[in-house]
């Protein structure tokens, strides 16, 4: 079945870059609906939004801490802001498929990749 083999290198290439991240160890995993049945699953994936906020989220959170450590007023992102950033988001933007290739290399799987068309 076409597809298959491109969501299983992503499933491969999205537990590689959270293990390396240091998101995910051997109590984590990504899961990956079957594409041509829906209720079956494979383990470990996810459409690049998932990794790209794995990724993210502990490091926003160390962030946070560390600006709350040296006090003063955290300005957080405006409603608006936060709109206007994702307005027009695409998983497979240029800025977003340029960090997933980043973390795949680094992760050492980086010749797994294949850009699916937009």
């Amino acid at each position: 079945m076409p597809g298959i083999d491109a969501a299983i290198n992503d499933l491969v290439i999205a537990n590689r870059i959270l293990a390396k991240e240091g998101v995910v160890d051997a109590y984590g995993h990504v899961s990956l609906r079957h594409p041509g049945n829906p209720e079956r699953f494979f383990l470990s994936r996810s459409l690049i939004e998932v990794v790209r906020m794995s990724v993210y989220l502990p490091r926003n959170a160390r962030a946070l801490q560390r600006a709350r450590q040296l006090g003063g007023e955290i300005r957080y992102l405006s409603e608006g802001e936060i709109a206007a950033r994702n307005k027009g988001y695409s998983p497979y933007s240029t800025e977003t498929w340029r960090a997933w290739e980043y973390w795949a290399n680094k992760a050492g799987c980086g010749h797994l990749l294949s850009r699916p068309e937009r």
